[in-house]
């Protein structure tokens, strides 16, 4: 697992390269995404900056976010930003990863252009990562023992894991987040903040 990076409680004001997003396998739709254009009347603007400000704090807790909220209101873009955040503040390595593309990563071979494996980065040498779309029209492998695998590693090593997601995080009918996936509700408050994002904000326009 690579070492733990101790983060600066202000960013850098350059900012972050191409080349430095695409290390982080950020999609280039959100690459312009920025924090600063959530408006204040949003209400996850104060827990996202809220986290952001104590960042370089509880990020040593291994305490991530789960953003839960409808398809288009900025779940992904904001979670790409906080990677971005993080590696303004140190040179922390992160990630992003469909959740449909965690239960079929190769272990044994590497996958990125700089030659990491890409399941080591989930388990942990990323220092933050980003799982997209958890349970996005259903199509992710429920039944497969990598999201949980995942889970523990991360938790373990205290590494903080963003996720999106469109599900309910629990219904009357049982087919909400927690029952597909009961390891991410076992877990605990500790280990992420669940933040719904704001039905009025359209990222494309308005974020």
């Amino acid at each position: 697992m690579a070492h733990r990076v101790d983060l600066k409680p202000v960013p850098d004001k350059e900012p972050m390269s191409s080349h430095m997003k695409r290390r982080a396998n950020i999609p280039e739709l959100y690459w312009k995404a920025a924090l600063d254009l959530i408006p204040p009347s949003m209400s996850h603007y104060k827990p996202v900056h809220d986290y952001v400000a104590t960042m370089h704090k509880t990020e040593k807790d291994g305490q991530g976010l789960l953003f839960t909220g409808r398809h288009g209101s900025g779940k992904t873009a904001i979670a790409c930003c906080l990677l971005v955040e993080a590696m303004l503040r140190g040179p922390a390595r992160c990630y992003y990863i469909a959740a449909s593309e965690v239960s079929s990563v190769p272990i044994d071979r590497p996958l990125t252009p700089s030659g990491e494996p890409v399941w080591d980065l989930l388990m942990g040498r990323a220092q933050f990562l980003v799982i997209d779309d958890l349970g996005d029209e259903r199509t992710t492998d429920w039944k497969s023992n990598a999201f949980a695998r995942v889970l523990n590693a991360r938790r373990g090593a205290l590494r903080p894991t963003f996720i999106t997601t469109n599900c309910e995080l629990e219904t009357d009918e049982g087919d909400g987040l927690f029952d597909m996936l009961p390891r991410l509700k076992q877990l605990g408050p500790d280990a992420h903040r669940v933040v719904r994002t704001d039905d009025n904000l359209q990222w494309r326009t308005g974020f």
